[in-house]
């Protein structure tokens, strides 16, 4: 769908703009006619010519299933794109990811919520580091908090990997740790499934010590991912079962089992 929007302080108030209505922070109306064009929203991205991603504030006139549909519901000869105010340091763009990665990014975000059956998705930067960010602005410290204290009113955070450092290896500690946590890294070509933490006891290697968790849980989003839902549910309720039972668990969970030990347990969990 495509939005007819007026922008409220960056862009000449007197004309309107067409944006995608994807772009659209926390805009998600069912039909062109479920939607209040009292309300503020946050446009993410209103330039198809620049790099810059930065949100800004705007109403959402009138919505439309396409450009030509919007067209004529305004009566509009022609369709404004807006421009981007640059800053006069043109060096600087560093900081910022272009068009395509951001968008991608969010894709894989709102892929994944819908897959997932996640109401919520929340856009993540430090604003004092990053001036010229993507999305709704959001501090650092002030959402760490919340994390640890209510972690369920979160559902799928997106942020650049900097940031997703500092919040993956907290949530990791939230739930056992870095041992049982797994991780994936998503590219337009392939996935790479790997331990969730950054920091994942390297010490342990070649010990037979290690917890073999969160390798068992990459497995079982791999199946996932090439719709073996069968077996990937087969080996997450195994892992499930194992540490429920509370009977063999390796170091890092409180007990004396090895990494074999623990793998052998999964294995006679599953069904044979």
């Amino acid at each position: 769908m495509f939005a007819l929007v007026k922008f409220l302080e960056e862009f000449d108030s007197n004309r309107l703009y067409v944006v995608d209505a994807d772009t659209i922070l926390d805009f998600h109306p069912k039909s062109t006619d479920d939607f209040d064009n009292r309300a503020i929203y946050s446009v993410f991205w209103v330039d198809e010519n620049s790099e810059n991603t930065q949100a800004y504030k705007a109403q959402v006139l009138l919505l439309a299933e396409s450009k030509e549909e919007l067209d004529n519901k305004k009566s509009c000869k022609r369709v404004q794109i807006p421009k981007i105010r640059m800053d006069s340091d043109d060096d600087e763009p560093s900081n910022i990811q272009d068009r395509k990665e951001a968008s991608q990014k969010r894709k894989n975000a709102q892929a994944h919520a819908k897959s997932n059956t996640y109401a919520k998705i929340l856009e993540k930067h430090v604003k004092d580091v990053q001036r010229k960010a993507k999305g709704d602005s959001c501090s650092q410290p002030r959402h760490q908090g919340p994390l640890v204290a209510n972690p369920h009113r979160f559902d799928v955070m997106v942020m650049p990997n900097l940031y997703g450092n500092i919040i993956d290896n907290l949530a990791a500690g939230l739930v056992g740790g870095a041992g049982v946590v797994p991780g994936a890294s998503y590219s337009s070509d392939c996935v790479i499934y790997e331990p969730g933490a950054r920091h994942t006891f390297g010490e342990a290697t070649g010990k037979n010590i290690a917890n073999p968790t969160a390798m068992f849980l990459c497995a079982a989003q791999m199946l996932r991912h090439v719709n073996l839902h069968y077996y990937a549910t087969l080996v997450k309720d195994a892992v499930e079962k194992v540490i429920k039972s509370g009977k063999v668990r390796t170091r890092d969970l409180g007990g004396y089992a090895s990494t074999t030990e623990f793998t052998s347990a999964v294995i006679q969990n599953l069904p044979h």
